[in-house]
C-alpha cells in the first residue's frame, strides 16, 4: 500500500528559504568583502618589495620599511620606503601604502647612473600585487565557506527534526 506523495512540506520549505537566505547573506559578504579595506604593513611591503625585485630579476636583501609620503602629480601619497642592497650598493622603493604599485625607485648613484638597469626599472613600474585584496579574498572564501557549512547544518537539523514528527 502506498500513501500519496504530500509534495513540499513546511520542513522542506524552511530548509530551502533557509539555504537561500545563507548563501544570499554569504554571497552579499563576498562582493562587500571583495574590495581591499585599509593600507598595507610594513610585512606586506616588504613582501612587495622582494615580489617585485624578483620579478625585475633583481637579487636583493630587503631591510626594514619606514612610513614616508610621495608626491604623486601633486597628491600626497602614504607610502612604506623600503631599503634594499642590491649588490653592494642600496636602493629605496617607496610602495604605495594603500594600491598596488611601487610609486618611486631611489636607486641614482653620485655619476648619475643607477643601480638598476632600465629593463628592471621598467619590470618594476609594470609591477602589480596586492597582498590587502589577496587577504580579502581568502577572508571572503573562508565566510562563504562558514554559511555553507551552517545552512547544511541547519538542514541537517531540520531534516531530523522532520523524521522526529510521528507519522500520520
Amino acid at each position: 500500500m502506498r500513501r500519496p506523495d504530500p509534495g513540499p512540506g513546511p520542513g522542506r520549505a524552511l530548509l530551502a528559504g533557509a539555504v537561500v537566505a545563507a548563501l544570499v547573506v554569504a554571497a552579499f559578504g563576498a562582493l562587500l568583502g571583495g574590495g581591499r579595506d585599509g593600507v598595507m604593513s610594513s610585512e606586506q611591503a616588504v613582501a612587495f618589495t622582494e615580489r617585485a625585485l624578483e620579478e625585475a630579476g633583481v637579487a636583493a636583501v630587503v631591510g626594514t620599511p619606514t612610513e614616508g609620503t610621495f608626491d604623486d602629480r601633486g597628491r600626497e601619497e602614504p607610502v612604506w620606503v623600503v631599503p634594499a642592497i642590491v649588490g653592494v650598493r642600496r636602493i629605496a622603493l617607496s610602495v604605495d601604502a594603500d594600491g598596488d604599485k611601487a610609486l618611486n625607485l631611489a636607486d641614482g648613484l653620485v655619476d648619475g647612473s643607477n643601480v638598476l638597469s632600465e629593463e628592471a626599472f621598467v619590470a618594476l613600474a609594470r609591477f602589480r600585487y596586492d597582498p590587502l585584496a589577496e587577504e580579502t579574498t581568502l577572508t571572503s572564501a573562508l565566510a562563504l565557506l562558514g554559511a555553507l557549512a551552517v545552512a547544511l547544518a541547519l538542514g541537517a537539523a531540520l531534516r531530523a527534526r522532520r523524521v522526529a514528527l510521528p507519522a500520520l
